[in-house]
């Protein structure tokens, strides 16, 4: 699922939420217009991920990011990349920092059902 929040006639910011199989899911290309930068639309975004994987019963979300500090204000924890199953790297082969990613690897655990 994406989501799109749009304020006027102009994108505010958009998110995805990626379900990987069926416990577990990823939030993914969250980002905010810089005009709107600061307004709650990030926190806005990621909120609305969190709520749709609850909903489809998703027991954990990860994310990949170079902002910690946001993603820590809603719950994550920073963990070792070793912790996300392989399959989820499917990806980043195609990635030109592969294998040597600099972004950071966090996860939630939700309360499912």
């Amino acid at each position: 699922n994406v989501f799109v929040p749009e304020n006027s006639d102009a994108i505010a910011g958009t998110c995805a939420l990626h379900v990987c199989w069926e416990d577990l899911a990823e939030i993914r290309s969250l980002a905010v217009s810089e005009p709107y930068q600061g307004e709650g639309v990030g926190s806005a975004l990621a909120e609305a991920a969190l709520a749709e994987a609850e909903v489809l019963g998703i027991e954990r979300v990860f994310t990949l990011t170079y902002q910690p500090d946001f993603f820590k204000k809603h719950g994550f924890e920073i963990v070792d990349k070793a912790v996300l199953p392989q399959k989820v790297w499917a990806e980043c082969i195609k990635c030109v920092k592969f294998p040597d990613c600099d972004e950071i690897a966090m996860l939630k655990g939700l309360t499912a059902g």
